[in-house]
């Protein structure tokens, strides 16, 4: 199980945002939701507990999920993030908008698939 840690989730298609809330907090997580990158801020700026994981969609209006990670890490530095796309990853690496290195989950992903990245992720934070 999770212990308590806190995952923010970003996604602006509602039912996928759906579907990773409910894996995650099944899974025993804490988890906040985003429909957009300017409530995702809001959120990192306004709550008092800490968040340990972003879940983030790479593209999204107004704000790409890359340039969302760099503003909340503003406030959040120790902020670990998880990537998803329908974008093969290779592709977005070339457009710049990944570094090579991100952590990145390729849609469509299974629960087994998502639970498994944020666990590493998590682990790797500790």
């Amino acid at each position: 199980m999770s212990g308590a840690k806190t995952i923010l989730v970003v996604e602006d298609e509602d039912l996928v945002r759906e579907y990773i809330v409910s894996a995650l907090q099944l899974e025993g997580y804490n988890v906040l939701a985003a429909a957009d990158s300017l409530e995702a801020l809001r959120i990192c700026e306004g709550s008092q507990r800490p968040i340990h994981l972003l879940v983030t969609d790479v593209v999204m209006p107004r704000m790409s999920g890359g340039d969302l990670a760099e503003q909340a890490r503003r406030t959040r530095q120790d902020l670990s993030v998880l990537y998803v796309s329908g974008y093969a990853p290779n592709a977005i690496e070339r457009q710049g908008v990944l570094a090579p290195n991100a952590h990145f989950l390729e849609k469509p992903f299974g629960i087994d698939e998502l639970v498994d990245a944020v666990r590493e992720i998590l682990d790797e934070g500790q």
